[in-house]
């Protein structure tokens, strides 16, 4: 973990990124709708990805629409319900 980042953020168990990957644009309306990205400007698919401090992939949600916010795509993903059953379990 990088020193400054340890210093600010020392208890951290989770890096996450709503991460985009751009598709090609398909021939139906409402699925072009449901696929584009306003950030990107183009039609993606998203997934949410979790990293721990030290770089290690945790968590890979399923792909998700290209519309869909980080905060809906946090709570569909099932992270937070993770990270729940992970605290009652004391792991975390």
């Amino acid at each position: 973990m990088p020193a400054t980042f340890k210093q600010d953020f020392p208890s951290s168990l989770v890096i996450i990124d709503g991460t985009e990957f751009k598709t090609q644009t398909p021939s139906a309306l409402g699925l072009q709708s449901q696929l584009h990205s306003d950030y990107k400007s183009s039609t993606t698919l998203k997934a949410l990805v979790g990293c721990d401090p030290s770089g290690s992939v945790t968590f890979i949600s399923e792909l998700l629409t290209g519309s869909i916010s980080d905060k809906a795509i946090c709570e569909q993903s099932g992270f937070f319900h993770l990270l729940k059953n992970l605290k009652e379990a004391g792991f975390i």
